[in-house]
């Protein structure tokens, strides 16, 4: 078999990979603001039920998800006295082309009980928000409400 006939059926699989791919994040296994007290990193277990592999590597910080509302399940740090992760659900409403820095609020260091902060959001390049809800939809998810730019320009 010639390598050209096997080199253009991989070529078109990783390129249609590529487009059913979300292109929202949640940005998660660091903290943003070091100013704040009492701010620890969470990690994402699972999105809507279904876990997300945990061996995502030390450096990868971003977790794809689709835009529309998602139950996302997170864990905080175990505080000083504990040596198991605070683990909390939490209904987020994902918006097309975003990516969203989240962390864990505590009261106090000795507190195991965590609120969950999103810092900031910032958009993601070269994406398109009707398009990503377009996807979204077309995989069976609940997509988000698209933004008032993309539904003039629909």
């Amino acid at each position: 078999m010639n390598i050209r006939t096997l080199f253009l059926p991989i070529c078109i699989a990783a390129l249609t990979g590529c487009s059913s791919i979300p292109l929202s994040f949640i940005q998660d296994r660091q903290v943003s603001e070091r100013t704040a007290l009492n701010r620890y990193p969470l990690e994402v277990l699972a999105i809507d039920g279904v876990y997300v592999p945990s061996d995502r590597g030390p450096n990868s910080h971003s977790q794809p998800i689709s835009p529309g509302m998602h139950t996302v399940l997170f864990a905080a740090p175990p505080v000083a006295h504990d040596h198991f992760p605070v683990e909390k659900a939490y209904p987020m409403e994902i918006a097309p082309c975003t990516r969203y820095y989240v962390a864990a609020d505590r009261e106090n260091r000795l507190k195991r009980d965590w609120s969950l902060v999103v810092e900031y959001t910032s958009p993601e390049g070269n994406c398109d928000p009707a398009e990503e809800l377009r996807k979204a939809a077309a995989a069976g998810g609940q997509p988000a409400r698209a933004p008032a730019a993309a539904q003039a320009s629909s």
